[in-house]
């Protein structure tokens, strides 16, 4: 069949018709009265090349260039015909016609869009377009089917419904199909307004069975109503098509609304500059466009910034726990006093060294029972320790949002402790113990009965580890080969309650040399091990001691790891450490930052609220600024961390890693030293919490590698000194 079968009217304004020149295209005028032709070419004296023969004059070589004289000013401006539509493209003066001029006018382009443009096969291609007659009688006996279910018992028959075809609905169970003549194979979305974007599922709620008969479910009235309102009040009664004499709004949708035919209020999408550019970019290429340049530009930039499901819904589950079991613990037996205003006290016994109390200790080893009982506790260790694998994206966030909580039993860094634990030791076993140490100190460090604390800096040499002035050197006895260790230690964190100390000594190599140390898990209460003095710190209690190794033998056995590798040991978890603290300290900031600016609506001197004053906005504007921008950091560095092995982090992003570090915990001291600021005098009390968070999070410039140390890394890496770029 030609492909100009049909109405030439029709097909000439479809999007099957080929693409017209400029020339071609018919011009309207609303002052000379003239209107298109229902068929046949457009009239020659209106077309481009005609208009200055026609009308002659300064006028007439105005639209020979493409120019339309603006009415009551000397201006001109360049006509800018419509794109190709399923009408004929009106001007914009001239928004309103009748259908009957067009048979069907926008309704027959809403048949064509939805017989063309849902088949995803057919996009863009020029194919022959259905026979309007086949449109109207399936339109017609959608409506008519319609209108038969709407039905109730009793009724009289609808003068538009075909008594013969559709049963009474009395002899008839509910949602029962309701007979039509079978879809064409060829044509899945005849049906316009009632066929879905499949062709089979209708957009109001009605559907088709695999022989093209309408259907609705059970007892879905609804649905049989929006369908009736898109069918019948349109003109569908029997022929599928408005009737002649209902006007109709022009539609302007370009041909990239084509796959989305107009909805059943008639509201066309508004034509957009993207539309404009996306029209006339088919024009030129013969094609319909799939893609406007808007939507080009977001699927080449697209990025997802949000968090994964799984962990939103994760830290729901972290905070229903926290309600649950953490808090009634903290309430009960007035265990609130280790976070009032009395913690430092309730923690502290003064009168043995400054020791943690044992009340204190017995409460977060309770929390952490309860945490490891329901399944939070392991949550980073391994799926072989009982853990999930959680990344360190998944500790990073879960580190911030339980600092932004506050105080609480549910994350006290002040001796490490979170009901999420963090396992450096058992990872650092893992990967370097061998076999009869992983069996014995893994499940009894989980198990609470071992504890293994780390015995790295030195009194006379701080952050370089690799002066070390404590030695190691073979020596048997009573026949067991082993090692003789002497020496001593600065700040070997838990050694009150220690069972072993993982202790760094010098075995080969000289002064400075990174090679040469090695590591050896010396029992606390081994002869020669003794704990001078328990340094008391600007947080109290103190667990702090330094430590001597005199004529302390262990066998060879205690070694941990390879000989001379103990710096790789070392640092084996320091990053995720780092990364970790970096995220608990900047949930701290914000949390200080959040107080200050609720205080500071609340507070109302001279009659008004505090945080009227820019003294008060602006420097809290900072904080909450760096706060955003340092979270995106952090969460970017940990998501890069869980995308390569272990060994390239130290070579690829550790000057990252210190970055986050050292500006989170210098912002946390910021925030908490501004938050005392803005709250005054009561800010500066112990009734807040922001002096205990300054005194805490204050350490941390210094250990965990200190400041300095983090940015002369991210310097090193910077200027080419170390890193992948060292040159």
């Amino acid at each position: 069949m030609s492909a100009r079968a049909g109405p030439p009217d029709l097909y000439r304004w479809s999007a099957l018709a080929p693409v017209q020149s400029q020339a071609d295209r018919p011009f309207h005028r609303r002052a000379q009265g003239h209107r298109c032709r229902r068929g046949g070419a457009p009239r020659p004296e209106f077309r481009r090349g005609h208009r200055a023969a026609a009308a002659g004059g300064r006028q007439g070589r105005l639209r020979s260039q493409g120019l339309r004289p603006h009415h009551g000013a000397g201006h001109h401006r360049r006509h800018r015909p419509e794109p190709r539509c399923l009408l004929p493209p009106f001007p914009q003066h001239r928004r309103r016609l009748h259908a009957g001029d067009h048979r069907g006018g926008r309704r027959a382009g809403r048949v064509l869009a939805g017989a063309l443009g849902r088949d995803p096969a057919r996009a863009g291609v020029r194919q022959q377009p259905p026979l309007p007659g086949d449109l109207r009688r399936q339109q017609g006996r959608d409506a008519r089917a319609v209108r038969g279910q709407l039905r109730e018992p009793g009724d009289r028959a609808d003068p538009g419904t075909d008594a013969r075809r559709v049963p009474a609905p009395g002899a008839r169970s509910p949602g029962a199909p309701v007979p039509a003549r079978a879809l064409p194979a060829d044509r899945p979305g005849l049906g316009g307004a009632v066929a879905g974007a499949d062709g089979g599922e209708c957009r109001a709620g009605l559907g088709r069975d695999e022989a093209g008969a309408l259907r609705a479910a059970p007892g879905d009235r609804p649905a049989l109503r929006a369908a009736h309102r898109d069918l019948v009040p349109l003109g569908l009664s029997g022929s599928g098509l408005p009737s002649a004499g209902r006007r109709q709004r022009q539609c302007r949708a370009g041909p990239r609304f084509l796959s989305a035919p107009c909805g059943p209020a008639g509201a066309c999408p508004p034509r957009s500059r993207a539309g404009r550019r996306g029209a006339k970019a088919a024009r030129q290429c013969n094609e319909i466009p799939t893609q406007t340049p808007t939507e080009r530009r977001k699927e080449q930039t697209k990025m997802d910034f949000n968090l994964p499901q799984e962990l939103v819904e994760y830290l729901g589950k972290l905070d229903a726990f926290i309600e649950a079991e953490i808090k009634p613990l903290q309430a009960q037996d007035d265990n609130e006093r280790f976070f009032d205003h009395r913690r430092e006290w309730a923690r502290t016994d003064f009168e043995n060294g400054g020791l943690p109390r044992h009340e204190w200790e017995a409460l977060l080893l309770e929390a952490k029972k309860r945490a490891d009982k329901a399944g939070f506790y392991r949550f980073s260790l391994p799926e072989e320790f009982g853990g999930q694998g959680g990344g360190n994206l998944w500790m990073a966030v879960i580190r911030d949002h339980f600092a932004s909580k506050g105080l609480g039993l549910h994350n006290d860094l002040q001796n490490e402790h979170s009901i999420v634990g963090n396992f450096p030791v058992i990872v650092m076993l893992r990967d370097f113990g061998t076999p009869a140490q992983k069996e014995q100190f893994i499940k009894g460090c989980l198990e609470h009965k071992y504890r293994i604390t780390f015995g790295l800096t030195e009194p006379n040499h701080g952050s370089d580890a690799t002066h070390m002035e404590t030695r190691a050197v073979r020596e048997t006895r009573n026949g067991v080969a082993g090692w003789r260790i002497d020496g001593e230690k600065m700040w070997t964190t838990g050694m009150h309650v220690a069972t072993h100390c993982s202790v760094f000594a010098r075995t080969s190599g000289k002064d400075g040399d990174g090679r040469g140390i090695t590591a050896f898990l010396v029992p606390a209460d081994a002869p020669g091990v003794k704990v001078e003095e328990y340094l008391w710190t600007f947080n109290m209690p103190t667990d702090h001691p330094r430590v001597s190794f005199t004529n302390v033998w262990v066998p060879e056995a205690a070694m941990f790891g390879p000989e001379g590798g103990g710096l790789a040991l070392a640092q084996a978890f320091v990053h995720e450490n780092r990364i970790r603290q970096a995220a608990s300290s900047l949930g701290a900031a914000t949390y200080c930052v959040n107080e200050s600016v609720k205080y500071a609506r609340q507070r109302k001197p001279f009659g008004e609220d505090l945080a009227r004053n820019q003294a008060i906005q602006f420097p809290l504007v900072e904080l909450a600024t760096q706060c955003e921008m340092l979270r995106l950091l952090i969460r970017k560095t940990a998501w890069e961390m869980d995308q390569m092995p272990h060994p390239e982090v130290e070579k690829k992003l550790s000057d990252k890693v210190s970055m986050c570090n050292y500006w989170a915990n210098r912002l946390v001291c910021e925030a908490a030293d501004r938050a005392m600021q803005v709250h005054g005098g009561i800010g500066y009390s112990r009734h807040k919490p922001f002096e205990h968070i300054y005194r805490h999070h204050r350490r941390y410039r210094i250990t965990e590698g200190s400041e300095e140390i983090q940015m002369r890394k991210v310097a090193g890496y910077l200027f080419g000194y170390m890193g992948p770029n060292k040159h």
